[in-house]
């Protein structure tokens, strides 16, 4: 796997890969993927989807990405905001029960330069609640014991734990908890590509239990284990 750029401030994560099969899963980021050579395969709850040369997936839709014949460069985006949906929908691309598909890489509407350059480009703004907001600030900052959690949001945005709880996931489509696993895989991550770690070092300075919780939680965001993406064979910065 080549890493393009892992951004957890911009919230922008591309990715080079060859032979990945990967089970259902679903994560808080839009995913685009672009075959660049072979072609791949994309199974949602609802259809299979194959030969394709280009898939767009929405933020919390559960799939699976079979592209075992096939190299291709992936790209995770978080909190994307109206703007972005008006970009598809001026390129043609609209998402039916959550993803796009397409055959035809060729067609300049669907190319994955414009859309790259497009949002590389675009400061997002998200419309969400202000207290939300907040609380996305702090869970990011990976300083949230789990038990102390809802608490210490609670005190920060002044509202009760089943009025936070609502907000939270309606603006953002995952509960409270399971985000706080989201941007605690995210530091892991970044402790292997940046700061070298051991999975199991990157566990612990992430705030998972072990490695055994982390590859748990990847497996449930991503779709494989971890060991399968972040080796020595395969990781390239």
């Amino acid at each position: 796997m080549r890493v393009l750029e892992f951004n957890i401030a911009k919230g922008y994560y591309s990715f080079e890969l060859g032979d990945l099969e990967t089970g259902m899963h679903a994560h808080p980021a839009v995913e685009v993927i672009v075959a660049i050579n072979g072609s791949f395969g994309l199974q949602t709850a609802e259809t299979i989807h194959e030969d394709l040369s280009m898939a767009i997936i929405d933020d919390n839709t559960c799939h699976a990405l079979h592209a075992g014949n096939a190299k291709v460069k992936l790209l995770m985006i978080e909190r994307v905001d109206a703007q972005v949906y008006d970009f598809f929908e001026q390129c043609g691309i609209r998402l039916t029960q959550g993803v796009f598909t397409c055959k035809n890489i060729e067609k300049e509407r669907y190319s994955w330069e414009a859309i790259i350059n497009y949002l590389s480009n675009t400061s997002f703004k998200p419309n969400y609640d202000l207290r939300v907001m907040k609380c996305l600030a702090l869970l990011d900052s990976g300083d949230l014991a789990y038990h102390s959690m809802l608490s210490i949001l609670q005190d920060h945005v002044h509202l009760s734990e089943s009025r936070l709880s609502h907000l939270f996931k309606e603006n953002i489509g995952v509960s409270i908890k399971k985000y706080l696993v989201w941007s605690r895989l995210k530091l892991a991550i970044d402790a292997v590509l940046c700061h070298g770690d051991s999975l199991s070092s990157a566990a612990h300075r992430s705030g998972f239990f072990d490695q055994a919780h982390l590859s748990k939680a990847f497996k449930e965001m991503l779709g494989i284990h971890p060991s399968a993406a972040y080796n020595s064979r395969t990781l390239q910065g």
